[in-house]
């Protein structure tokens, strides 16, 4: 048992918290490591294992590839949308390392538990998919006497991408990893560390040793722990609602703005109501934007319209595209990357609305049609 306890854990001495190094594709993050902002080597910020007030032992978990050890955790896709995964950041360490020794990573993406029936989507056990390695800037430390400014074990945000990015749908997902190095102790990877907990609420990790699957827990109390990771990538959402602001509404639904295909939603116009005016709206999982691609595919029964996409900004509509219509499908992209977190409102709602307008008198013009084929949301955090 000591020996599988000295391969599967890291014991005496670390610290656990928020990675302090930015990502701006940070889509999911499984939670914190920091614990403390300062106090730490040179009054470094410290994430505490905390022995004498919540007998806590574990310092960090083994994914040692060398030794064919693997770590899981769950991550979920939430209802409404779509998650456009690059890869993963795992939060580790190796002992007495002075900068940054880990240069091996390999993943994959489970649709379920790696033990209770799920299948690989994406990634391999083999190939490394090591990107790159950066100190954090935070120590794994303890809470005994002189623990507070160790500083051995200097957490690494280790990231790394799969090949090309893979989308997936609503539901509950596995990662699972494993890390190699050049110094001999470790990889180890941090816990989630909560200031005060004795680990995050319904923590359910999972540790590979040998054939199996185990319950990554802090002994010798066998409590549940969860892993220091974030899945990269960005937020993709179709419209949760559509309203038709201006104009009759002739056919289709919500549901036609989901898919690029003949199932539109159109609005019925004439010499009397010449301007349509349709406003969409969605929620984003992430609550920033440090950019926003959108795409709208439109059509017109007349090629002589005014399209102007807007975007709402909380106290006003700010035009972002306008074309001329076609009678084929004509696929509009936008991407906002300067200051799209203007865009994201209260309840990490998006707004965006297409108004037609013509280009030139009708009054002597039978009716005609605007439609909206599709309408995507792609937001990165």
């Amino acid at each position: 048992m000591k020996n599988r306890k000295l391969i599967r854990v890291g014991v005496l001495g670390a610290c656990l918290g928020m990675a302090v190094v930015g990502n701006a594709q940070v889509a999911i993050s499984n939670g914190p490591f920091q614990t403390h902002a300062n106090g730490g080597f040179g009054n470094a910020p410290r994430s505490e294992v905390q022995t004498s007030v919540l007998l806590l032992n574990a310092y960090g978990f083994g994914c040692q590839k060398v030794a064919g050890i693997r770590l899981a955790d769950d991550f979920v896709v939430p209802a409404g949308a779509k998650l456009r995964i690059q890869g993963i950041t795992a939060y580790a360490y190796q002992s007495d390392a002075t900068s940054n020794t880990i240069n091996d990573c390999n993943f994959r993406i489970w649709n379920g538990a790696p033990n209770a029936g799920g299948s690989v989507v994406a990634g391999d056990p083999i190939t490394n998919r090591f990107l790159s390695g950066t100190f954090t800037g935070v120590y794994r430390t303890d809470d005994l006497a002189g623990g507070a400014t160790i500083n051995t074990r200097m957490i690494m945000a280790i990231r790394a991408n799969l090949v090309s990015s893979q989308i997936l749908n609503s539901g509950t997902y596995w990662a699972d990893w494993q890390l190699g190095g050049t110094n001999p102790s470790g990889p180890w990877n941090v816990p989630v560390t909560i200031l005060g907990q004795t680990g995050k609420v319904g923590a359910n990790a999972l540790q590979l040793l040998g054939a199996n699957w185990f319950a990554a827990e802090d002994e010798p109390a066998l409590i549940p722990q969860d892993m220091a990771y974030n899945v990269i990538g960005s937020w993709i959402m179709n419209p949760l609602t559509v309203t038709p602001v201006q104009g009759l509404q002739f056919g289709g639904n919500l549901a036609s703005l989901g898919a690029s295909d003949n199932d539109v939603y159109v609005m019925l116009l004439d010499e009397f109501d010449s301007i349509s005016n349709v406003e969409f709206g969605t929620t984003c999982p992430s609550a920033t934007a440090s950019r926003i691609d959108y795409a709208i595919e439109l059509r017109a029964s007349r090629n002589d319209l005014t399209q102007i996409v807007g975007f709402f900004n909380g106290s006003a509509w700010e035009t972002v595209d306008v074309s001329t219509s076609s009678f084929a499908d004509a696929l509009r992209n936008v991407a906002i990357i300067t200051n799209p977190q203007r865009f994201m409102l209260a309840g990490n709602a998006l707004r965006s609305r297409i108004r037609t307008v013509p280009q030139a008198d009708v009054s002597d013009i039978d009716g005609w049609t605007a439609s909206t084929d599709w309408v995507q949301w792609e937001v990165t955090p």
